[in-house]
């Protein structure tokens, strides 16, 4: 009876959370987003005990994107984005020019999370940022 109520409130929050994933918690304070970027992810994949997303992301703006900068991405363990398994980042260390591309790739792991029980996982709120207010 026990297991039945929790699947049952775990469906309800599932749908009461909705599609839309929530703002990533990976951006620290004091950062600056970078809104003129399209992203793209190419890969996912679990490797050496981490969750990987591979991509592309290009600039679309008119300003060039000075290094470092930085590629925050949130780590879901369902389709509907109701469990969040965390958030993470990279640093990039390739300026682009305006319609420039470049690669990035972001590892999650934790040790509260066996990523392995995720063969299927899904990213979202990929946000690039510049490490402080500039």
């Amino acid at each position: 009876m026990k297991w039945g109520l929790a699947v049952i409130a775990v469906a309800l929050l599932a749908s009461a959370c909705g599609p839309e994933p929530v703002e990533p918690v990976v951006q620290p304070p004091g950062t600056t987003v970078i809104s003129d970027v399209v992203f793209a992810i190419t890969q996912q994949d679990t490797a050496n005990g981490a969750l990987v997303a591979t991509g592309t992301v290009q600039n679309t703006g008119n300003v060039p994107i000075g290094v470092p900068w930085y590629v925050a991405a949130d780590f879901y363990g369902d389709a509907g984005y109701a469990i969040r398994l965390g958030g993470s980042f990279t640093e990039i260390l390739t300026p682009i020019e305006a319609n420039q591309s470049t690669f990035w790739t972001i590892r999650f792991s934790s040790s509260n999370v066996n990523v392995y029980d995720f063969p299927v996982f899904y990213v979202s709120n990929l946000k690039a940022y510049y490490p402080t207010a500039r």
